[in-house]
C-alpha cells in the first residue's frame, strides 16, 4: 500500500513538472483546430466530418477526436475540452513511464525518477503535451503497450493478451504508427511466450483483442469514407524528395538535442547483455522483452520519419513517442553501471558521474532548444522549412480572430478558401464551408491537386478553377497580413474572375486578436459591393487602377 501511494505520489510531482513546462510554450497550433472541427461536428450533427454534406478523413488520429468530441458533448467548450485531454495524457504518459521502468527494475526507484524527470525536461515532450495534437496520447500508449506486453509475454495470461490488444488498438487509432507498434510487439511476445504453456494462447489474445477493434473500424472507414487509410494518408505521401527532407528533418533535431548526448540516451538502449547481466529468471525475461519491444520501434520509427518526409512543424512531434522508452533504457543501463561499483562512497561518485554526463546536460540543452524554438523567426529552421513555435502561435491566433471576423461577415452556407484549415475555418463556424487547398481535408484534391514540392503536408494545391467552382465569398492567402493598414490594390485579373482585393481590420477587442492587425484577401465582388460600407473592411472597389 504504502509503494503504490509512493507511485502516485512520484508520477503526479513528473506530470506536474511537465506541465509546468509545457505553459512555457503557451498556444495550440493550428492544425489541432482540424481535429476540432470534426469534433465539434461530431458533437453537435452526429457527423464526423469538416464540411458538412462532405465525408472526407482529414484527421489523423479517430480516438483524439472522438475524446475531444465527448467533452465538448459534455459541455465543455472547445479549446477547453482539449486541454482536457491533453492533461488527461500527460498525465498518462507518466504514468505508462513509469509503469514501464517497474517492469525493469520493480526495487530502483532512483533510476526511474531519473527517467521521469528526463521526459518532463524535454522540450519536444512538453511542447507538444499542450500544442493540441494527439502526441502526447500516441507517446502514453506506446510506453503503456511495450509495459504490459514484455509482462505479457513472459507470464501473461489469455485475459492479459486481451487488455494488450486493446491498448495497441487504442494506440493506432491514436496514430497509425501503431500499427508496426503491434506488429513489433506482438513478435517480440511471440519469441517469448512460445515456449510457455500457455504463451501461445496468450499472443493470440493480443491479436484477437486488436482485430476485434480494428476490423470494424477499418470496414465503417471504408463505408463512411470511402477509402481504407486517411485523406491525410494521400497528400502526405505525394510528391518527390520526401526521403531527402527526412533526413535533413533527422539530423537537425540530432544537431539541436546535441548529437553526442543524443548518442548516449539512445545508446542506453542498446547496452551490451553482458554488462546487464542478464539471466534466465522471470524478471530477467520481462527486461528483455520491454527492451527488445523499445529497440526495434526507435529502430523502426526513425528511418519512418524520414521517409515521410519529416514535419513542418517544430520541435520533432514524430519523434517524441520515443523519448520515454530513450529516458527508460538510459535509466536502466545507467543504473546497471552504476551497480557494478561498490557500496559507498565510489558509487556516490558514480552516480555523480553518470548524471553529470546525462541528466544535466540534457537538461541544459532543452532550455536553449525551447528558448530557440519559440522565436517568431529562426533561420536555421527557415532553411528546413520547419516553423518555429513562436509564429505557429502568433499566427494560430491571428487566424483564431480572422475566423471570428468571418463569422461576423459571411451568410449560412458561404464558401470560404484557405490552407490555414485549423483556426480560421473552426472560428468561422460550422455554417462556413471551407475548402482546404492543400487538400488535407478535400479527396479530389488529395488525388488530383497539382504537386507543388515536398514539405510535409504541403505537397499539393488545388487548382485554380477547382477553387473557383465552389463560388467562395473570401479567398485567402494566409501570408497577407500586415500590422499597419496599406489601401486594397484593383487588380483587373481577380476582378474578371468576380473577385476584389480586400482588407479586413481585425480589432484586438471585437475579434480576439493580441493585437489589430489587417488581414488581405479577395472577396467575390456581389458581396464586396453590399459590404464594402463596413467599418471594418475595406475594398479595392472604386479605387482607382
Amino acid at each position: 500500500m504504502k509503494q503504490r501511494l509512493l507511485s502516485v505520489l512520484i508520477v503526479a510531482a513528473a506530470t506536474l513538472g511537465l506541465l509546468r513546462h509545457a505553459r512555457v510554450f503557451d498556444y495550440i497550433c493550428d492544425d489541432a483546430f482540424i481535429t476540432l472541427r470534426f469534433s465539434r461536428n461530431l458533437a453537435m450533427y452526429g457527423a464526423p466530418v469538416y464540411n458538412m454534406g462532405d465525408k472526407v478523413e482529414g484527421y489523423t488520429s479517430p480516438l483524439w477526436m472522438v475524446l475531444c468530441a465527448l467533452g465538448m458533448k459534455l459541455g465543455a467548450p472547445a479549446e477547453l475540452a482539449l486541454r482536457i485531454v491533453c492533461v488527461a495524457s500527460a498525465t498518462l504518459l507518466m504514468a505508462s513511464t513509469w509503469l514501464l521502468w517497474r517492469r525493469l527494475e520493480p526495487k530502483r526507484w532512483a533510476g526511474g525518477i531519473f527517467a521521469l524527470a528526463g521526459v518532463a525536461v524535454s522540450a519536444p515532450v512538453a511542447a507538444w503535451t499542450l500544442g493540441g495534437l494527439e502526441t502526447p496520447l500516441f507517446a502514453a500508449l506506446v510506453t503503456l503497450s511495450i509495459a504490459l506486453a514484455s509482462g505479457v509475454a513472459v507470464r501473461g495470461t489469455w485475459r492479459g493478451g486481451l487488455v494488450t490488444g486493446l491498448v495497441l488498438a487504442l494506440a493506432t487509432l491514436t496514430r497509425p504508427e501503431g500499427a508496426a507498434l503491434t506488429a513489433i510487439v506482438t513478435f517480440i511476445s511471440f519469441l517469448f511466450a512460445r515456449k510457455r504453456i500457455g504463451g501461445i494462447k496468450t499472443v493470440a489474445g493480443i491479436v484477437a483483442s486488436y482485430l476485434a477493434i480494428m476490423g470494424p473500424h477499418e470496414v465503417w472507414r471504408i463505408s463512411y469514407y470511402g477509402y481504407p487509410l486517411p485523406n491525410t494518408f494521400y497528400v502526405k505521401t505525394s510528391g518527390s524528395g520526401l526521403f531527402a527532407e527526412g533526413i535533413r528533418y533527422i539530423r537537425l533535431c540530432l544537431n539541436e538535442m546535441g548529437e553526442p548526448l543524443t548518442q548516449i540516451l539512445i545508446g542506453g538502449l542498446f547496452i551490451p547483455a553482458r554488462m546487464l547481466a542478464f539471466d534466465e529468471s522471470r524478471r530477467s525475461r520481462v527486461r528483455r522483452a520491454a527492451l527488445w519491444m523499445a529497440r526495434i520501434f526507435v529502430l523502426v520509427l526513425i528511418p519512418y520519419v524520414a521517409s515521410v518526409g519529416g514535419d513542418f512543424l517544430d520541435l520533432y512531434r514524430f519523434l517524441v513517442p520515443m523519448f520515454p522508452l530513450v529516458a527508460v533504457g538510459c535509466a536502466h543501463g545507467m543504473t546497471r553501471i552504476v551497480r557494478r561499483w561498490p557500496p559507498g562512497r565510489a558509487r556516490i561518485v558514480a552516480t555523480a558521474c553518470v548524471l553529470g554526463i546525462t541528466l544535466g546536460p540534457h537538461a541544459w540543452r532543452q532550455i536553449i532548444l525551447g528558448q530557440r524554438a519559440r522565436q517568431l523567426q529562426d533561420k536555421k529552421r527557415e532553411s528546413a522549412s520547419i516553423e518555429p513555435i513562436g509564429w505557429t502561435r502568433q499566427y494560430a491566433q491571428r487566424w483564431s480572430a480572422t475566423g471570428r471576423w468571418i463569422r461576423a461577415h459571411a451568410e449560412p452556407g458561404d464558401w470560404m478558401v484557405t490552407g490555414a484549415a485549423g483556426a480560421m475555418p473552426f472560428y468561422a463556424g460550422p455554417e462556413v464551408k471551407n475548402l482546404d487547398v492543400l487538400g488535407l481535408n478535400d479527396a479530389w484534391v488529395s488525388h488530383n491537386g497539382k504537386i507543388i514540392g515536398s514539405r510535409p503536408g504541403h505537397q499539393r494545391e488545388a487548382t485554380e478553377e477547382y477553387m473557383l467552382s465552389k463560388r467562395p465569398v473570401f479567398i485567402f492567402f494566409t501570408d497577407h497580413i500586415e500590422t499597419a493598414f496599406k489601401l486594397p490594390k484593383r487588380d483587373n485579373g481577380w476582378e474578371a474572375k468576380g473577385y476584389v482585393w480586400t482588407v479586413a481590420k481585425v480589432e484586438a477587442e471585437k475579434y480576439g486578436a493580441p493585437k489589430t492587425f489587417y488581414h488581405y484577401f479577395l472577396m467575390r465582388i456581389d458581396r464586396a459591393q453590399k459590404l464594402m460600407t463596413g467599418e471594418d473592411i475595406q475594398t479595392a472597389l472604386g479605387l482607382p487602377e
